[in-house]
């Protein structure tokens, strides 16, 4: 017989099937998990997977690792974790693929990278496969289950809180310290637009090299060292510029160079924008403009002041026709004050509509020719926005006139877009003169089609 063993004698390593390959790591997972005691009085299992997903960051756990704790906990009861009792769980493996969704060599890469981490240990059944049982009371036998231990997870709570409130305190001392340098640096940008502004006599090259020399903290994981440094360089720089400036301020505030260049106003208002606008922060109004309407003749106002029981005055007998003669016409309301909408007819309304507006139509596959009323309103709607008309302003104007009268009002907008410098106003004014009775659009419609809008009067 031949003899295979090496001139040493010891024999080659074999590998053996079907068992697990152990590591320093997984047998004090193992260790943790015998001494389990029981989570501590009023805390539950989920609340252990939000500590653990809190301390991730700084426990260098990644979020595919926490995503399958997350995973093997939807498999745990409360009443796993009491004293006396293990967390054992027994998800297959296919059931933990569809669950990640991953194959079957990335699940097992993924569980012992848990495991490694001591977060999970492995209770192995003779046969390698997963399985538990529990009694009537949903107590789990722990002679007869063999899975995923989950109880080594518990043995690190206390070093996730010291690990989750470290990180919080150094993510504050951060913030503070970028506010710190933000600062710093921005009052000796101011200090020398100072020195640019007034020509002082300060020499801002150090202190532009000094800026440029700063170095980057942008990434949220510069070292605390480094950023501290940074802050501490940008303070000190500061202090040294804002006293050269000073210094130099004092000086010339003597000499009549300086006395002379604030007299003639070179300290503008805008100069102050602590932005360094040329021309100030823009300030957006939100609230609709007031419109002073003690000049417009409003009926319906009188109306309500006028004591009860006074006879009403007879109406203009210039504007009678124009209000008796309309009545009943239009979209339902547009008689009603006379404002003339219904003189100006279909055909009159599509010659006010620019161009841009025709277009619109044909490319909404409307032909003008045939256009209703009901279509010319839609194409005034849209282009509010266009015009500078708010929705508001819109509505107003419905209800004045209707809406055959706002949208010819939109379309005499639109005509005269040149002449007008606040359109919203503009419309709004002309639904406060048809409630007043005093509004004619079927005048400035005339006047716009003879090219004369200058010559016959605004809306």
């Amino acid at each position: 017989m031949i003899d295979a063993r090496p001139e040493s004698g010891r024999l080659p390593p074999r590998r053996y099937a079907g068992v697990r390959r152990m590591s320093p790591e997984l047998y004090q997972t193992q260790d943790d998990a015998e001494t389990f005691e029981g989570l501590p009085e009023g805390m539950t299992h989920w609340d252990v997977f939000a500590l653990l997903d809190r301390a991730a960051t700084p426990m260098g756990f990644s979020r595919v690792e926490i995503d399958t704790l997350r995973v093997l906990f939807k498999f745990s009861q409360p009443q796993d974790w009491r004293p006396g009792s293990r967390p054992v769980v027994w998800p297959s493996n296919e059931t933990l693929m569809i669950e990640l969704g991953l194959s079957r060599t990335a699940l097992k890469y993924r569980l012992r990278c848990v495991a490694s981490k001591g977060l999970i240990a492995f209770r192995d059944s003779p046969t390698g496969k997963r399985f538990g049982h529990r009694d009537h009371q949903g107590a789990l036998i722990l002679t007869a289950c063999f899975g995923i231990d989950l109880s080594p997870t518990a043995r690190r709570l206390e070093e996730c809180e010291r690990a989750s409130a470290r990180h919080e305190m150094e993510r504050g001392l951060r913030r503070e310290l970028r506010r710190r340098r933000t600062i710093a640096v921005k009052a000796v940008r101011q200090a020398l637009e100072a020195v640019w502004e007034f020509d002082l006599e300060v020499d801002t090259c150090p202190f532009e090299d000094g800026l440029a020399g700063l170095p980057e903290v942008s990434d949220p994981w510069t070292p605390l060292g480094v950023l501290s440094a940074c802050v501490m360089a940008a303070e000190a720089l500061r202090a040294r510029a804002e006293a050269e400036v000073k210094a130099a301020l004092d000086a010339a505030s003597a000499s009549s160079r300086l006395g002379q260049s604030v007299n003639r106003g070179v300290v503008h208002p805008e100069d102050l924008d602590p932005v360094g606008s040329p021309i100030g922060p823009d300030i957006q109004i939100t609230t609709d403009l007031i419109i002073d309407k003690s000049n417009y003749r409003n009926a319906a106002l009188r109306s309500e002041r006028r004591p009860a029981g006074s006879p009403s005055p007879s109406p203009d007998p210039s504007r009678r026709g124009i209000a008796d003669g309309v009545a009943g016409k239009g979209d339902g309301n547009s008689g009603r004050h006379g404002h003339g909408v219904d003189y100006i007819s279909r055909s009159m309304a599509l010659k006010l509509m620019p161009e841009t507006m025709r277009a619109f139509m044909v490319e909404a596959g409307v032909e003008p020719r045939g256009a209703s009323w009901v279509n010319l309103v839609e194409v005034a709607y849209w282009h509010l926005s266009d015009i500078g008309i708010s929705e508001s302003a819109w509505q107003q104007a419905c209800a004045a006139m209707g809406r055959n009268g706002a949208a010819v009002a939109v379309f005499i907008i639109a005509a005269k877009r040149d002449e007008i410098r606040k359109p919203d106003r503009y419309l709004r004014s002309m639904a406060y003169r048809a409630e007043a009775g005093d509004l004619q659009l079927h005048r400035s419609a005339w006047g716009i089609l003879r090219g004369g809008a200058a010559e016959h009067g605004h809306a």
